[in-house]
């Protein structure tokens, strides 16, 4: 209520200041009685604030409004503009704030990113109140000494063609200066030049600091080239020692200027003279006749930086270097030296009586003793090893792949790159797969046609058509067929139900659940020795159960691999309630998923992989799926998303997958042996009771066959009192059967 009188005051106020002359000294003041100036306001000044949308790295500012805030996410500096409408008046004052990512540039002044400046409306444009200011942007005077503390940022002139410059033209010195004042031990000051390779540098030690010659040293340093001090003054260069010696680690005399040194070594003249001692190599000159250097126990040495010994012919003969020793003592050898700085390799022939560890006589070795010794070809046919007699012998093994770089994927390109190759270009070779993430990582794999056949894994376990297999002997693949009756005893892959039965013209044949195991005859082991007999079946309760069992007509959920075959056999889970010791309880996976997905790229090279409905899987699950470019891959759960996304590690990326399902622990087999046995003592039963029903049947049979001939014999008689009295007596004879008790369950 007090802002809202406030404004009716300044209203009024103003109103009035209308109707009175230009002459007048009228002010209004809001929250002040006493107005020092037209208007004063005790308080905070407040204005609406809008937006002005950055697009394509501009934007427009209207000029209605005197706060103005920018939108948008720019990638670039934004050019600002006024809106030509309302046209602005002198005197206008317009605020933009920046809180974008980028710099904004409103009249020739930059508004930094996340920062707001006001600006002026005067002599026709807009003028900053306030600015960053640019040093270089015109020429200046210090009045003072100017200090940067820099603290670990670094300060940098970049140009094209331009260069930072001293310059002056009065009496005393100009001067760059680079101070250091810290005596630790790393210290150092120094000047640095950069080209587009390297640097060099010029740099003085602190007064503790050792390394690059010592406490105190001054070193120009040349990192990437050679160092030149080059004089175009009369004198020369020259170079003066206050104490101590010049001491020089290699240097060359030029022209006709020769440098000489006492006994020790040490420098003590450099001048011009024509020739101080014989220089053999000062010209080029023929051998008149063979020459000999008696070296005794002396070292012949040629020193060079950059240059080399050559002997170069163009004869139709053998030219080069010959070494010879033609001593026969068990210690003597001939050798040729390569040395570096860490130490020496070598190439030496054995005496005939030198034995040199497994190198025996007349042994020629290539020996290097302080790296690794690499045999490198060029050509195309490679590297070729040949003995005349015996083999080649490695001592201390063959390392295949040391640098680790095999992903497991064999290709012509890599055929070279981390394998046994076999041929040139046909694909047949023996890997080992070392990188993280590849499929059967350390173990061997045997590749033909550069397709991966059979893996060993690293535990011993060995797959056909796979790349990791679960068992020692694991098939996955399949092929050739049987044809005619056969019987079967199979595995089922996704139930693990074991199935018998008759069949004829089976298709893929394999080992494992894959498919069939073809073999001349299946043989289990029951010998006597080999168990604890504790006693014989209950038929009878044997039958009951039998009878229990139920059979199912049904059809497999992997349509893929058994499409809409029909199958009458047993659900393991109805047996387990009956008879529990036909069933067996193991790990392996189940179609409750069976789908296609999409997979995308994560961090950490992870694979989401993202399915319609919902998989139901947790981290640390293990699930089998199938790609284009990795087969079948069963591998654990890393993290999940949500209810239809979960992410897994992939030996190579895929763009989408065939989620079998997850790896269960209770999957339920089925004994067909034990049922089998189960049918034989329930049947056994039956055969009791047949037996027992055929006994009673035969004593019926008799008896009905002795009722049937006194029943003849009574027909015989001639008159129908005899046939009454026939009768009454058979009734008679059959009432004392009856008593008698003679029937099937009492005999």
């Amino acid at each position: 209520m007090k802002n809202a009188t406030k404004l009716f005051l300044l209203t009024l106020g103003l109103g009035a200041m209308a109707h009175h002359s230009a002459h007048a000294q009228l002010g209004v003041g809001t929250g002040t009685t006493a107005p020092r100036t037209m208007l004063d306001v005790n308080g905070a000044i407040s204005v609406t604030e809008t937006t002005a949308a950055v697009s394509a790295n501009a934007a427009t500012i209207p000029t209605g409004f005197g706060l103005v805030r920018l939108t948008g996410s720019p990638t670039a500096a934004v050019a600002l503009t006024t809106a030509a409408t309302p046209a602005p008046v002198a005197g206008q004052h317009l605020v933009v704030v920046n809180p974008t990512a980028q710099p904004a540039t409103l009249a020739g002044q930059s508004i930094a990113a996340g920062q707001a400046l006001a600006f002026v409306y005067a002599n026709g444009g807009w003028v900053a109140t306030a600015g960053k200011a640019d040093f270089y942007a015109a020429d200046g005077t210090l009045t003072g000494d100017r200090a940067v503390a820099m603290g670990a940022s670094n300060l940098l002139f970049n140009a094209t063609t331009g260069y930072v410059g001293l310059n002056g033209n009065t009496p005393g010195t100009y001067r760059v200066e680079l101070q250091n004042a810290n005596p630790g031990t790393g210290a150092n000051t120094r000047l640095g030049l950069n080209n587009d390779i390297g640097n060099a540098f010029l740099f003085l030690n602190s007064s503790t600091r050792t390394a690059d010659g010592g406490v105190n040293a001054l070193t120009l340093r040349n990192n990437i080239g050679d160092l030149r001090l080059q004089s175009q003054g009369g004198a020369g260069l020259t170079v003066a020692a206050n104490t101590g010696t010049l001491t020089a680690s290699s240097l060359v005399g030029m022209g006709t200027r020769s440098v000489i040194a006492d006994a020790s070594g040490v420098l003590s003249a450099v001048f011009p003279t024509t020739a101080n001692t014989p220089n053999l190599y000062t010209a080029d000159g023929s051998l008149t006749a063979g020459r000999n250097v008696a070296m005794g126990a002396n070292n012949l040495s040629f020193s060079s930086t950059t240059g080399r010994t050559a002997f170069v012919g163009n004869g139709n003969t053998v030219q080069g270097i010959d070494l010879a020793n033609a001593s026969p003592g068990a210690n003597a050898h001939t050798r040729l030296s390569l040395g570096n700085d860490a130490g020496s390799a070598f190439l030496y022939l054995n005496s005939s009586a030198r034995a040199d560890g497994v190198n025996g006589p007349n042994a020629l070795t290539l020996r290097n003793d302080v790296g690794d010794l690499r045999l490198q070809s060029k050509g195309g046919a490679g590297l070729t090893v040949a003995a005349t007699t015996g083999l080649a012998t490695l001592s201390s093994g063959l390392i295949i792949d040391n640098s680790d770089s095999n992903n497991g994927t064999l290709t012509a390109g890599n055929a070279s790159n981390g394998y046994i190759t076999f041929g040139l270009g046909s694909g047949e070779a023996i890997g080992s797969t070392r990188t993280v993430g590849g499929t059967n990582r350390l173990g061997l794999d045997f590749y033909s046609g550069f397709i991966k056949r059979m893996s060993i894994a690293q535990g011993g376990n060995i797959g056909i058509g796979t790349t990791a297999p679960a068992y020692p002997l694991d098939v996955a693949a399949v092929g050739g067929t049987l044809n005619g009756t056969y019987a079967f005893y199979a595995l089922n892959t996704v139930t693990n139900l074991t199935n018998t039965g008759i069949a004829a013209n089976t298709g893929s044949v394999s080992i494992r659940s894959a498919g069939r195991i073809a073999a001349p005859e299946f043989n289990a082991l029951s010998d006597a020795r080999l168990k604890n007999v504790t006693g014989l079946s209950d038929n009878k309760r044997d039958l009951g159960l039998l009878k229990q069992i139920e059979v199912t007509d049904y059809q497999m959920k992997d349509k893929a691999q058994y499409g809409n075959r029909a199958f009458k056999k047993v659900i393991a889970q109805q047996v387990e309630k009956v008879y529990p010791l036909a069933v067996n309880k193991g790990t392996g996976y189940v179609p409750t998923i069976y789908s296609t997905s999409t997979v995308a790229p994560a961090a950490g090279g992870q694979s989401v992989v993202t399915l319609v409905a919902p998989h139901r899987l947790q981290v640390g699950d293990k699930v089998r799926m199938i790609g284009e470019k990795n087969g079948t891959v069963e591998t654990t759960v890393t993290a999940v998303a949500d209810a239809r996304s979960f992410a897994v590690a992939l030996p190579q990326p895929e763009t989408k997958l065939f989620v079998f399902g997850p790896e269960v622990k209770d999957l339920r087999t089925v004994d067909y042996e034990a049922l089998s046995m189960l049918n034989v003592s329930a049947t056994q039963e039956l055969a009791k009771q047949v037996e027992a029903l055929q006994a009673a049947n035969a004593q019926l049979a008799a008896t009905n066959a002795g009722l049937k001939a006194s029943l003849d014999e009574k027909a015989s008689a001639s008159t129908l009192g005899e046939m009454q009295a026939a009768l009454q007596a058979l009734r008679t004879e059959v009432q004392a059967l009856k008593g008698a008790g003679i029937t099937a369950s009492t005999k």
